[in-house]
Order: structure tokens, then C-alpha cells, then sequence
């Protein structure tokens, strides 16, 4: 696979110049600061490889493992490391992708490289890697590999469960089985692990339906087109002439399957969208595919198109790089210059501060604000995240105690009481068990089934 990639690079001078560029990028955003997506990961990675202290059970596993395998050269340079592998089989996955269409690579690889792409591309930590493993997966489709990149894709993002309709484009029934197979031995550790961690195999995938659907019912948004807007930009007119001048061609039997595949690839992909409560523009990252492909039907027929393509994309990527840049640690770390202990944490940006090295809670809901506090519990609450809404409610923070505030800043404490905290590594479900037996003395439970066919709502 690298063998070919670096004959790709080093044979093409734009495709080389595109990849030095996107790689320099990615590199130096990731010193600007944090990712909090990115730093779960991280997080995740050193529970499973290193005994660490905090874990997060919704997130999908691949991005952590690969993390936790590069930690051999010390967890720092894993992380770039990480950058760099993903940005190579990203490039891979564009060469095996290009020709299993028959495009011109370099006008698919320079197309599919928007600011869309710099810009949340690393900045969250699997948006290129997904796209990478989709790109294999469409590229093996005929293949039983397709099924080896489907479990990947699956184990990257839950997400990408959507393109499952994708298969049945094989040849025949067996094959279909086949790669449903290979995926299913792909998934299994994972499920395993859950198994024997948390008693229930399916633990991170109900947990993250219920987070990111099932229980965002009260943040339903309407479909924005300006996300369209966004992942589309310049390409737009093209991605659309691209679906006119092709109609000409589906006489051809290969031709037409692909297009077929594209367009049914782009409709799963709005529908995913659709289908998600709280709709946010990186949501809609794997349209690259479709409109970079579409595109490059129609500036195939005037190639010398892509060097204009290339430097606006470029241009605007750069003008708009502060988009890109990550927040500055020192912006989560200047809190705790005003606390004279070490005692346990809880805070609404609770992930940076564990991969800072502080462990900390999830923000406490305000119903138990008074028992944290009581317990010996420091509470930090940045107000430039609007949750928890007792941040900004000066009526109930009127009778908390305040160890310090600012224009940015509150922590909520008692200074003559301090505790410690222990392993965060409990699910969703268990910190709603706890709130409920902690408030209403009783238990609280609710089943897979439940979380899937009804409305039962924690």
C-alpha cells in the first residue's frame, strides 16, 4: 500500500505539492491547541493501552486503537503520527478510489482538498480518517476487502451504518454475505471488549444513539442548507453539471453503476444528516466524495480548470485558518492558577482538563450541585459553554459558594472540604442511575429495545 502511495506522490508534482500541503497543514493545526473530540480519543487510547483514568463508552474504538499502537513511540508523537498515517491513507484511498471510477486522480484528490476538508478535517479527529476508510470500501466494493473497510468505517463512526445498503451493489447474494461476515469478525473484538467491561456488548453503540438521538429530541434543529452551502462551496455548479452531462453516458453498463452508487452515496449521506437532532455542518463530511466526483466529470473535459480549483481552495483555507486553529491550553489551564488545591474536579469542559492531566467529572447537574460541593468537589464552569444553564442563573449561584469568578470563569467550592477522584470510566447509563438514586431514591434502567422502539427518555 505505501510502496504505491509514495510512487503516486513522488510521480505526481500536484498531487505531492497537495499532500506536502494538506500534511504541513493538519501538522501545525494540531499544535495550535486542543482538539476536545480528538483529545477523547487520545483519552480512550490510554485507558485501553495504558491503564489510564478516564473513558469515554460512546465513542467508536478505531481512532483510539490506532493512537494507542503508535503510543510505542511515546503518546505525544503518537498523536502526530496519527496525522500522518491518516493523511496517507487518505491519499491511498483517493488513488484506489479514483481508478475503481475511472477519473483522473489528481483532479479527484486536488477536488476533494476544500476548506471544508482543512478545516474540519483533523479538527474533531476522525472526519478524514471515515472518509478514507468509505473511500476503500467503495473502492473494494466487488471485493470481500469491501468488507474488511465496511467494519473499519463502522468502528471509525457509527455513522457510517448508513452505507450497509451499499453492499447489496454485488454481484451476487454470497458475496453479500460474505463481507457482511468479515465485517461482523471486524466488529466482534469491540463488542467483546464491551462485554467484558461493562456486562453488555452493546454498551458504546446504544450509548451513542441515545446521546447523539435518541435523547437529543429537545435540541431538534430543521435541515440548514447552508451546511450545503459550506461542503459544497465552489464545486456546487460542477457537482451539478456533473449529474447532467453523465446522463449521457449510462448506456454504459460500468458508468452507470458507479453513478448509481454515487447517487444513492449522496442520498444516504443528507438522509443520515436529516435523521440527526442536533445537525451539525462536519456531519455532512462524507458529501466530499460524491461532489469531488461529480466535479471531476465535468473539469476532466478542461483539466487546466484544476490549477485555478487549487489555488482558490488554497487561498481561502489560509484566509480562513483562525476557523481552522484549536483552542489554546492555557485557556483551560488558567482556572486552576486560582485554586490552592488539588482537589477533585468537576467542569463543563471536563475532557481537556483529564488530557491536561487534571481528572474531572462531567459538570454535575444543578440538582446536585449542593452534594458535590458538600463532598469536597471543585466545580469549574467556563461561561463560553452554555451548559449547564446554572452557569448563568445568578438566582441559584446566589446560594453556592464561590471560590473565584470572572468575565470568563466561576468555580463553585468549599474550601474547608476537599475530595478525590476516583477511575471515570462509569457509562451514561450509570451517571443517570446514580442522579436518580441520589434524588429520587430509586433506580433507574432502561433497555436496549426500549432506547430503540419507544419513547422512554432518561
Amino acid at each position: 500500500m505505501f510502496k504505491r502511495t509514495r510512487t503516486l506522490i513522488l510521480g505526481n508534482k500536484l498531487v505531492s505539492f497537495l499532500f506536502c500541503f494538506s500534511l504541513i497543514f493538519f501538522l501545525y493545526q494540531h499544535t495550535t491547541g486542543i482538539s476536545w473530540d480528538f483529545s477523547s480519543y487520545v483519552l480512550n487510547a490510554k485507558y485501553i493501552f495504558s491503564d489510564g483514568g478516564y473513558f469515554e463508552w460512546y465513542r467508536p474504538p478505531l481512532a483510539s486503537v490506532i493512537i494507542g499502537l503508535l503510543s510505542v513511540f511515546g503518546w505525544i508523537i503518537a498523536e502526530y503520527l496519527f496525522i500522518i498515517f491518516v493523511l496517507i491513507l487518505h491519499l491511498f484511498s483517493s488513488f484506489k478510489f479514483s481508478n475503481k471510477m475511472g477519473i483522473d486522480v489528481r483532479l479527484y484528490y486536488a477536488l476533494s482538498l476544500s476548506p471544508f476538508f482543512f478545516i474540519y478535517g483533523m479538527s474533531v479527529g476522525t472526519e478524514i480518517l471515515s472518509l478514507a476508510l468509505i473511500q476503500l470500501f467503495l473502492s473494494y466494493l466487488d471485493d470481500k476487502k469491501g468488507g474488511i473497510f465496511f467494519g473499519l468505517a463502522f468502528l471509525t463512526r457509527y455513522q457510517n451504518l448508513i452505507f450497509l445498503p451499499l453492499l447489496f451493489f454485488k454481484k451476487n447474494l454470497n458475496k453479500i454475505y460474505l463481507s457482511f461476515f468479515i465485517s461482523l469478525v471486524i466488529i466482534i473484538p469491540w463488542l467483546l471488549f464491551n462485554l467484558f467491561h461493562t456486562g453488555d456488548a452493546f454498551t458504546s453503540l446504544i450509548e451513542s444513539y441515545a446521546l447523539n438521538i435518541k435523547f437529543r429530541t429537545y435540541a431538534l434543529q430543521d435541515f440548514n442548507f447552508l451546511d450545503l452551502v459550506k461542503v459544497g462551496n465552489i464545486l456546487i455548479p460542477f457537482f451539478i453539471g456533473g449529474i447532467i452531462i453523465s446522463f449521457r453516458h449510462l448506456r454504459d453498463k460500468i458508468f452507470r453503476k458507479n453513478w448509481t452508487i454515487m447517487i444513492l452515496f449522496f442520498v444516504l449521506s443528507l438522509y443520515s444528516y436529516y435523521n440527526t437532532p442536533l445537525k451539525i455542518d462536519r456531519y455532512l463530511f462524507s458529501l466530499i466524495i460524491p461532489l469531488a466526483y461529480f466535479s471531476t466529470l465535468v473539469i476532466s473535459k478542461q483539466k487546466m480548470w484544476i490549477y485555478f480549483f487549487v489555488a482558490i481552495n488554497l487561498i481561502v483555507t489560509l484566509f480562513l485558518f483562525n476557523y481552522a486553529s484549536l483552542e489554546s491550553k492555557e485557556v483551560y489551564l488558567f482556572p486552576l492558577d486560582n485554586l490552592d488545591d488539588s482537589c477533585a474536579l468537576a467542569s463543563n469542559y471536563w475532557v481537556p482538563l483529564n488530557y491536561l492531566g487534571y481528572p474531572s467529572e462531567p459538570a454535575p447537574d444543578e440538582r446536585l450541585v449542593d452534594r458535590k460541593i458538600e463532598q469536597g468537589y471543585r466545580v469549574i464552569l467556563s461561561k463560553e459553554i452554555k451548559e449547564p444553564a446554572y452557569t448563568f442563573d445568578s438566582d441559584f449561584l446566589d446560594n453556592i459558594p464561590v471560590i473565584y469568578e470572572d468575565s470568563e470563569y466561576i468555580i463553585l467550592g468549599n474550601e474547608s472540604k476537599c475530595a478525590w477522584n476516583d477511575k471515570l470510566d462509569n457509562t451514561y447509563f450509570d451517571r443517570v442511575d446514580l442522579l436518580y438514586n441520589e434524588i429520587y431514591n430509586k433506580s433507574f434502567s432502561i433497555t436496549p429495545f426500549e432506547i430503540l422502539f419507544t419513547d422512554k427518555q432518561a
